[in-house]
């Protein structure tokens, strides 16, 4: 069991690797917003106080007050909430809908269509993930001198099966080749079999007029015998 869930978090990572980089960006982007909107010095001669329940002054505290945000920490701009600051609002209903309602339910869903892809093939990563392990254990001991002749441990060859859905999806891409082949074969033959017909009317017609031609040409031999014998 502990090797089914440790396959699946580690599939599951893998899928959602696109998004943390993008919730993570987005995070950056927010602390580096919240930054320059609440500690922006208008003059070059202000002095900034930091206060421990403001809004931190330093990047990674203002990252780390931006981050837990996601679970409701407010305190650091809380007193900015009753304020008129007009922009401070408009940041934070940004930040509520990108962070808290959008990123996260997102999360959520990725979490879970990846859960369940992982719940599906487990057991085929772990054993290639198993054939890997004992793969490179073994080209290690070709290394070892004499280890091989003393100790014969492994076996010579190392299989893994693919599940049964993989197997189907296989079997149904080589029949849709072969069909996809076959049709192309029979539309060729259709394509010869048109342009033979096609040739054998065309000499039908050549024939035909050939004869019509013969023909027209004996009625007028006969008609100028016959003229000649009548005279």
């Amino acid at each position: 069991m502990v090797c089914k869930y440790v396959t699946i978090i580690q599939q599951a990572t893998e899928e959602i690797q696109v998004f943390f980089v993008i919730f993570a960006a987005g995070l950056v982007a927010f602390t580096v917003a919240m930054l320059h909107l609440l500690h922006a010095c208008p003059t070059s001669g202000c002095e900034q106080v930091e206060d421990e329940e403001y809004f931190p002054l330093h990047f990674f505290g203002a990252l780390s007050a931006t981050y837990f945000m996601l679970g409701g920490r407010y305190d650091p701009v809380g007193s900015k909430f009753t304020s008129q600051d007009w922009a401070f609002h408009i940041m934070m209903m940004i930040f509520f809908f990108f962070t808290v309602i959008l990123m996260l339910n997102v999360l959520i869903a990725l979490i879970n269509v990846a859960f369940t892809k992982g719940d599906d093939g487990w057991r085929l990563a772990w054993i290639e993930s198993r054939l890997r392990y004992i793969e490179a254990a073994e080209n290690m001991s070709y290394h070892i001198p004499g280890y091989r002749e003393t100790y014969d441990c492994f076996p010579r060859e190392i299989y893994f099966a693919a599940t049964a859905q993989q197997m189907k999806a296989y079997q149904e891409k080589l029949d849709a080749d072969a069909n996809k082949e076959l049709g192309k074969h029979i539309t060729n033959v259709d394509a010869r079999v048109e342009q033979l017909q096609r040739q054998l009317q065309e000499q039908l017609q050549e024939q035909q007029a050939k004869q019509e031609i013969h023909m027209q040409e004996l009625k007028k031999l006969l008609l100028q015998s016959t003229r000649q014998q009548r005279s």
